[in-house]
C-alpha cells in the first residue's frame, strides 16, 4: 500500500463546511436545529482534542 501522506484542516474550514451541509441539504436544518458555525467549530475541537481520536472519512 502507499501512503500519499496526511491532509490537515483545520476545524474552522470543517466547520463551515458542516455549517454549509446542515442548511442545504433537505431536513437535515430541521434534525440537527439552529447549530451556529462556532457551535460545530468547538465540536470538532473537542473531537480533535480527545487524545488522538478524529473524524474518519471513507
Amino acid at each position: 500500500m502507499n501512503e500519499l501522506g496526511n491532509v490537515s484542516i483545520s476545524q474552522e474550514v470543517v466547520a463551515t463546511i458542516a455549517e454549509s451541509v446542515i442548511t442545504e441539504i433537505d431536513g437535515v436544518h430541521s434534525l440537527v436545529g439552529s447549530s451556529s458555525k462556532n457551535e460545530i467549530t468547538k465540536f470538532f475541537q473537542s473531537v480533535s482534542s480527545g487524545g488522538g481520536k478524529g473524524i474518519e472519512v471513507e
